[in-house]
This record gives C-alpha cells, sequence and structure tokens, in this order.
C-alpha cells in the first residue's frame, strides 16, 4: 500500500493507450508509460517505469475547472499492476481521489448555509470594503457614478446599472431614518444585498471568481443571475465551471459559465437579462415577454456554439411580481415545447429574483427569506441524452 495510488507497468508495453499523437514517457529514463496520451483522461495518474521502476505522474487537471461528471477513481491508495496495455479511448477519464480532493476544492462552490445577517450601517460597511476588495476598486467607483445619478434626480439609473451601490446607499439611509420598508424600495435594496453575500459567500473562493465579480457592481443584473443559476446547477449534480474569457479573446464570443459532461464535452452557458425584465423596468405583457425571450435564445447561439455538447440560455429576471414570473415560466415552456429553438440549446433556464418574506421572528426583529426562483425546461429537439441534471437525484437509502 502507498500514500497514493500507483500503476506498475508490467512490461515493455506502454499501461495505456488514447486517441492523441503524443507519447508521455518516464521523467527519469525516457521509457514510453502511455501511447497517445490525452491529459485529460489521465488526471494527475502515478505510473512506476518498468525499465527503471521510477514513477512519474501525469498532468494535474486545470486549475479552475471543474472535473467531468464521467470520471473513474483509482481511490486513495494502492498499487495496481498492468502486464497489457488498457484502451482508454472509449472509457471516461481516470484520476485518484488525492486529485478529486484537489480539483473539487478549487471549483465546487461553498456549501449553502443559514447565513443570519443583521441589517445595520457596520454589516453595510463590511460588505462595502468586501466588495472594493474583490472588485479591485470597481465598487468605490460604480457607487461614485449612483451617487451622482440620484443627485441628479435620476432616479432610474442607479437602481437599472449600478444596484448594489443603490442597494446599500438605499439602506444606509433608511437606516438613518430609523424606518426600513419592507413592501417598498427597502424590501428590494435587502433583497439585493442578500443575493449577493449568498453569492460572495459560495463562489470568491473559485480561482476565476473575478470574471465575473466586476458584474457584481456595474452588471448586477447579470452577475447576480450567472451566479445564482451557477448555484443551482452544481447543488443538483451538475459540473458546474466559471468561463475563461481569455479562452475566446481572438473571437470576443465566450460564454458566462459552462458544465463539463465528459473529458472532452462541455456545454456553454450563456446568460441573458434583458433590462425590460427587470424593475424598474414597467412589467412587461405576457406577449412581449414571449417576443424577448425568443429573440435572447437566438441571439446566445454564438456563445453556445463554442460548449462542444451545446449549451443552456439563462434568463434573468427581476420585476418581483408573482404574476410576471408565473407568465415568464410558462413562456419558457411554450418555447420549447414549440420545437422552434435550435438543437444545439440543451435546456433554457430563468431566475427570477423575489423580493424578502417574513418567515419569522427573533429578538433582534423580523427573519426574512429573499433570493431567486429557478426554473429549467430541457429542449426536446435536443440530442439524447440530454446531459443538463434538472433536480436533486432522488435518494437510494434504505
Amino acid at each position: 500500500m502507498t500514500a497514493r495510488p500507483i500503476i506498475a507497468q508490467g512490461g515493455a508495453l506502454p499501461v495505456f493507450r488514447g486517441r492523441s499523437a503524443q507519447l508521455f514517457r518516464c521523467a527519469a529514463c525516457g521509457h514510453i508509460l502511455v501511447e497517445g496520451y490525452e491529459p485529460r483522461s489521465l488526471i494527475a495518474i502515478d505510473i512506476e517505469c518498468f525499465s527503471c521502476k521510477s514513477i512519474t505522474r501525469t498532468e494535474e487537471w486545470p486549475k479552475g475547472e471543474p472535473l467531468p461528471k464521467m470520471l473513474v477513481t483509482l481511490g486513495n491508495a494502492g498499487r495496481f499492476l498492468l502486464k497489457g496495455t488498457v484502451d482508454l479511448r472509449e472509457h471516461p477519464a481516470l484520476s485518484c481521489d488525492q486529485e478529486i480532493q484537489r480539483a473539487s476544492a478549487d471549483t465546487a462552490p461553498r456549501p449553502k448555509v443559514n447565513n443570519d445577517w443583521e441589517l445595520s450601517p457596520d454589516s453595510l460597511k463590511v460588505l462595502e470594503t468586501q466588495l472594493e476588495i474583490l472588485t479591485d476598486g470597481v465598487f468605490s467607483k460604480t457607487a461614485a457614478r449612483a451617487n451622482r445619478a440620484r443627485d441628479l434626480g435620476n432616479t432610474k439609473l442607479a437602481p437599472a446599472r449600478f444596484s448594489v451601490a443603490w442597494a446599500l446607499s438605499q439602506l444606509h439611509q433608511s437606516l438613518l431614518k430609523g424606518i426600513i420598508d419592507l413592501n417598498g424600495l427597502d424590501g428590494i435594496a435587502i433583497a439585493y444585498v442578500q443575493t449577493l453575500r449568498d453569492a460572495l459567500h459560495r463562489w470568491r473562493d473559485n480561482p476565476r471568481f473575478h470574471v465575473i465579480a466586476q458584474t457584481l457592481c456595474n452588471d448586477f443584473h447579470h452577475g447576480m443571475t450567472a451566479f445564482t443559476v451557477a448555484s443551482y446547477l452544481s447543488d443538483v449534480g451538475n459540473r458546474v465551471g466559471i468561463a475563461d474569457t481569455r479562452a475566446h479573446a481572438h473571437t470576443g464570443k465566450s460564454p458566462d459559465l459552462f458544465v463539463n459532461v465528459g473529458r472532452n464535452h462541455s456545454l456553454s452557458i450563456e446568460v441573458k437579462c434583458p433590462q425590460a425584465f427587470f424593475w424598474p423596468s414597467p412589467v412587461p405583457t405576457k406577449e412581449d415577454i414571449q417576443r424577448r425571450l425568443e429573440k435572447e435564445i437566438k441571439d446566445a447561439r454564438d456563445q453556445i456554439a463554442t460548449g462542444k455538447a451545446g449549451g443552456i440560455v439563462v434568463i434573468g429576471a427581476g420585476h418581483f411580481s408573482p404574476q410576471f414570473a408565473a407568465n415568464l415560466e410558462e413562456c419558457i415552456k411554450q418555447v420549447t415545447q414549440n420545437k422552434k429553438i435550435s438543437t444545439k440549446v440543451a435546456a433554457v433556464s430563468a431566475v427570477c429574483f423575489f423580493g424578502p418574506t417574513i418567515q419569522g421572528m427573533s429578538a433582534a426583529g423580523p427573519k426574512l427569506t429573499t433570493g431567486g426562483h429557478v426554473y429549467i425546461a430541457c429542449n426536446p429537439r435536443f440530442p439524447e441524452p440530454n446531459p443538463v441534471l434538472t433536480e436533486r437525484p432522488a435518494s437510494t437509502a434504505g
């Protein structure tokens, strides 16, 4: 037994065969260990050379990218003697518990917790400082722009464009007055702040958090929709990652997120947040929702095309109206069932943010619930099997 699993090469033949033209050799003597080496198929595997008995480790999984769902582990210890060559061309990727733990710690969101929060000037200041650090100073710049818009009498620009700065300022002013109106602007501001806090808690440790972090200040609706759907999809078992925009810099067509399905297969996730679907814009009619929804799905095709297995289109919304949320959900059902959207679209999702509701009282005051309702409809035209997991799997415990 060893501290980490080892594949022992039992003869002169390579222990594995893949699809590429690359050879993986012993780092000490150069003996061929893998023929057709694919780094995404053999992930941080220790191989003992038949010729010199040295151990060479294959490449680790890329930092910031979630592991594929189809993955076989060798466990956390042991010695496996292979006297022939194992063909990996049609099989899932191979790794070990140590590498899975390392990669998952980098990319999986932190578990959701019941993180009670006391609304006070001090707690708002703490959040502002945190945002300033995480966004490399972008928060203070957007706060200044929001304050200028307010001073000029533009009551709609700040909530629409600089939602976080507006929400924090709104709550500071209401606390100063000693009155919090949950059914008015304060309720919306609290919903924004609480949703923001949940995203920071769950995703700030991700190596690619910074890619979306600044949008929390200058494009809040987009950033919050992205983090909310990423949390939901991860919680039901999808391997969600934040896209590296640098990889698509030459085309300018990068998705926001992705789901790793297999070692070389991913689903792109494109987030669309039309301002018409968010307060303070007027609440659109059902007909308007239908037209806009079809347009946004069509416009997402370039970003969706970057996924090797297709993609998911996510629509953000926040009118804090139960009827609007119901209409949007119904329109998504109709769009996916009318068989008109591209076969590249695996699913269409909506994230509808809702205002605070009182769930009880404590010594500090009312206990509030806020967040976003996530709805996902799979596209029946997408080639089977559709890899998008939409619900938690049923428990098989006895």
